[in-house]
């Protein structure tokens, strides 16, 4: 079976829910996907993740870079890992680990953004890459004509959803039902762009469309974006909902007609 290390902190966000949603997958093809998070392993100790089912901490001194290094390599070795995959921008410690692993481990970068706190990470570790993800066209034209990175190098590897039958027939704004929009995710302008929202569902309404926006996600820009639904006017159209489960993203998934 195939062994493949994937460095990520196990946390309530999209980078640890593409983990809990690909293990089970993956498995069926005959790989083995393990979580190694980038923080010392008795952190997650009590926490809600301790036990989560993947997920193989490591225990090394944070304040100690090439220690922790040389700790998170070794256990790679002795677990025999055949493929490392990091999260550029996310971490120091993971990221920096596949300048030193040995041939014998595969490393692979996945760049999930369209930032620059994501791509210039994966340009100062591209020669030590055998494989760079791309979740869309835009973040692999980006690498490639802003940041240099070899386009043989990148692999397009979309996020995706289990696709569902479309009604056509359906009667949207005057006169017809509800349309219902959906954000999911951190509510972070930085990284998400989440401000955008507002201007976005003041246009659709002001268009006479009857629209409702469904946000799920918390994050440190809610008491921001509430107040600009509200400066706008338009915070009866909208409803926050918070964290969900995985389960229910799906459920809200399969009543929306624009995500």
């Amino acid at each position: 079976m195939l062994k493949v290390a994937y460095i990520c902190e196990p946390q309530v966000g999209g980078t640890f829910s593409f983990f809990l949603r690909m293990r089970p997958k993956l498995r069926e093809y005959g790989i083995d996907f393990r979580c190694i998070p980038p923080i010392d392993g008795g952190r997650l100790k009590g926490s809600r993740f301790e036990c989560v089912e993947g997920v193989e901490p490591v225990s090394f001194p944070e304040n100690n870079l090439p220690r922790a290094s040389e700790n998170l390599i070794q256990h790679l070795v002795d677990n025999r890992y055949d493929v490392l995959i990091v999260l550029p921008g996310s971490d120091v410690v993971g990221v920096n680990l596949v300048r030193y692993l040995p041939r014998t481990i595969r490393t692979v970068a996945r760049v999930p953004m369209i930032t620059r706190g994501a791509y210039a990470p994966t340009k100062a570790i591209d020669s030590s890459l055998d494989l760079v993800f791309a979740v869309s066209h835009r973040v692999a034209e980006d690498l490639v004509r802003r940041y240099g990175v070899s386009k043989d190098k990148i692999l397009i590897v979309y996020n995706g959803v289990n696709p569902r039958p479309i009604d056509n027939k359906r009667n949207y704004g005057q006169g017809g039902r509800t349309y219902n929009l959906l954000y999911s995710g951190r509510l972070s302008d930085l990284d998400k762009g989440v401000m955008l929202l507002p201007r976005i569902l003041k246009k659709v309404l002001d268009s006479g469309v009857d629209a409702k926006l469904s946000i799920l996600g918390t994050g440190p820009d809610r008491v921001m974006l509430d107040k600009e639904f509200q400066r706008l006017g338009i915070l009866n159209a909208v409803q926050m909902i918070g964290d969900v489960s995985l389960g229910k993203v799906d459920d809200f998934l399969a009543e929306t007609d624009c995500y």
